[in-house]
């Protein structure tokens, strides 16, 4: 029997039909149809509803899935149709329900059951924000977190509209961080422990001090990305900075910095923490490697290929490759000039500025100053001939 909440019936007789469906599937309870039916002549609806709410694990076990869809729809229908003061707990159990059930299968007609809850509530409702973590627990459980994409992008505005204090927050960027580190989605998974952690900014030394796990797992998971390059930012985050000291801190610190040599000797002293961050040590060379490169590119706008295999230690005959890598990254735009064995760069990301390169800055500027003084100079010089020339006699 199949129950369909979208039919023109009232919502007794929509109660009703619930409670005889459920009635047959509850064989152990011969009399659950006449103690309900019961209850809704004497208008007790809300424990009716409470009771068939109760049910929802035994639906998910026994119902095909059209089925339980059309079931749990009807009952979320009529639970939504009670004040809120009654509604709200009873939808928050539908939602544990079918979130938590360990029923193998059905796991997108589950998510289907939830995301019609949740849009069944105004879009200002508290209640959306602990049904959308069901959805985010069941999605990720599931193995269906793509399914999600779209919508985690709002999840910034949706915080807002919900209402949501700081403690709210911070768990959802956990769980959202949580879920895609367990989807193998490694820049997804730091974005959002990037955003808990920004969230401590400003905090006592006290509350860092308790989210030290969660700056080393940030740290941990931008250098394990192969997609995450210049990740300078996050030291500037204060949860990140309580890590001076730290060799988790130092070899962050050392990496944003890009100094190929220095850097391999901090690994070869390190390699106890390199395998506690569970850390591959040719993958972070290689990305350190990329980044020193795209230092390079940033210094100059023509670059020999001996000076760039001299400068990130790898043979010359190697240098076309790593500059292929290196575009492919997004980390500089270039052209080979293989002819002359050259790289000419139009544009390239710097990673953290030190010293030298603000001092490079700096060059340039003064020079382009100087450039543009001696053009307005000249454009002097130009003007006050044709006025001369105007005033000459016989003009």
């Amino acid at each position: 029997m199949s129950v369909n909440a979208h039919i023109e019936i009232s919502e007794t007789d929509q109660l009703l039909e619930l409670v005889n469906h459920a009635a047959t599937i509850l064989q152990d309870q011969p009399d659950y149809a006449a103690q309900q039916s019961a209850k809704v002549a004497e208008g007790k609806s809300a424990e009716v509803l409470a009771a068939l709410v109760n049910v929802v694990p035994v639906y998910i076990t026994s119902l095909a899935a059209t089925e339980l869809e059309s079931v749990c729809n009807s009952l979320i229908h009529l639970v939504g149709m009670q004040p809120a003061a009654d509604s709200a707990a009873l939808l928050q159990k539908i939602s544990a329900a079918v979130a938590s059930s360990k029923v193998p299968g059905l796991a997108e007609p589950r998510l289907k059951i939830l995301a019609n809850l949740y849009n069944s509530l105004e879009q200002r409702n508290k209640l959306r924000y602990q049904i959308y973590v069901d959805i985010l627990g069941h999605a990720s459980n599931a193995g269906l977190l793509d399914a999600l994409k779209g919508q985690i992008a709002d999840v910034e505005k949706w915080l807002g509209d919900w209402g949501c204090d700081i403690a709210q927050k911070r768990n959802l960027y956990r769980l959202i961080s949580q879920a895609y580190k367990k989807a193998n989605q490694s820049s997804r998974s730091a974005e959002f422990l990037a955003k808990l952690m920004a969230t401590y900014n400003g905090a006592a030394a006290a509350e860092l001090e308790q989210v030290k796990a969660d700056a080393l797992a940030l740290v941990a998971t931008v250098l394990r990305s192969p997609e995450m390059y210049d990740v300078s930012h996050l030291l500037n985050l204060d949860g990140v900075k309580h890590l001076k000291g730290e060799k988790g801190f130092e070899l962050l610190e050392l990496y944003c910095k890009s100094d190929l040599e220095t850097f391999q000797k901090w690994l070869a002293a390190n390699a106890a923490t390199v395998k506690q961050l569970e850390l591959d040590e040719q993958e972070l060379l290689r990305k350190v490697r990329l980044m020193a490169l795209t230092s390079l590119c940033a210094r100059s706008s023509s670059l020999d290929f001996a000076g760039i295999a001299k400068a990130i230690q790898i043979p010359e005959d190697d240098v076309e490759s790593w500059i292929i890598d290196v575009i492919r990254a997004d980390l500089v735009e270039a052209k080979l000039d293989e002819l002359n064995a050259r790289v000419v760069v139009s544009r390239s990301t710097h990673t953290a500025f030190r010293m030298e390169q603000w001092q490079d800055l700096q060059r340039k500027l003064q020079a382009w100053q100087g450039n543009l003084s001696e053009v307005q100079t000249a454009l002097d010089n130009v003007q006050t001939q044709i006025r001369r020339q105007a005033l000459a006699p016989g003009r």
